[in-house]
């Protein structure tokens, strides 16, 4: 009796305990040909330069889990992403903005070492102000800040010196993983208590 019990009790929970641990990955590339262009309507200037710069860094984060056995986390497999200062999960206005929208068209990535990522950022304010940002990994990070009197536009484009690192995050303590597997063990007892419950009840 406990056997068939113990037995019913972890194929009930193991859907949960399969998606309890996502990972969390800081990635960036660096070293770009970059292109920036300022201009101050004020002053009456309009300045562009352009360099490679080996400093010049595109970074940010993302968690997921391979949930499907495949090798890889794709983009139905995220709960989170980052990229700078903008968090594509928790995409709102904020401020005196009155537009913000944020996508991630592609993503796929694989532990080995390879990130295919696209994603977009625009911001609209009340006052002739607008941002945006255009995001394609291996191709070009495009930013642009455009104001009533100002702008200013930036590209990195991606050279044979880009350099692209992806570290996963630190695990939990052994006694926050604990009763981290703790807390999804009782959600799976509690989730098919309730499932029996009803089938009874039926």
């Amino acid at each position: 009796m406990r056997t068939t019990l113990l037995a019913a009790t972890l194929a009930c929970i193991a859907p949960a305990l399969a998606h309890a641990a996502p990972t969390t990955w800081n990635f960036s590339y660096t070293g770009f040909d970059t292109t920036l262009r300022q201009v101050d309507n004020w002053a009456g200037t309009d300045v562009t330069t352009t360099g490679f710069r080996a400093d010049a860094t595109v970074a940010g984060s993302f968690t997921g889990a391979d949930n499907n056995g495949n090798g890889l986390i794709e983009l139905s497999e995220l709960t989170g992403f980052t990229l700078g200062r903008d968090d594509y999960f928790g995409c709102a206005p904020s401020g005196d903005m009155v537009a913000y929208t944020c996508s991630i068209d592609r993503f796929s990535f694989d532990p080995a070492g390879t990130l295919d990522v696209k994603t977009s950022v625009v911001n609209y304010g009340e006052v002739y102000w607008s941002r945006g940002i255009d995001f394609t990994a291996g191709s070009a990070y495009n930013e642009y800040d455009q104001g009533r009197y100002t702008s200013q536009a930036l590209t990195y484009a991606w050279t044979g010196q880009t350099r692209f690192a992806a570290v996963a995050a630190p695990v939990p303590e052994p006694a926050g993983a604990g009763m981290a597997a703790a807390g999804v063990l009782l959600l799976g007892v509690t989730a098919c208590a309730r499932r029996s419950r009803s089938s009874r009840a039926a």
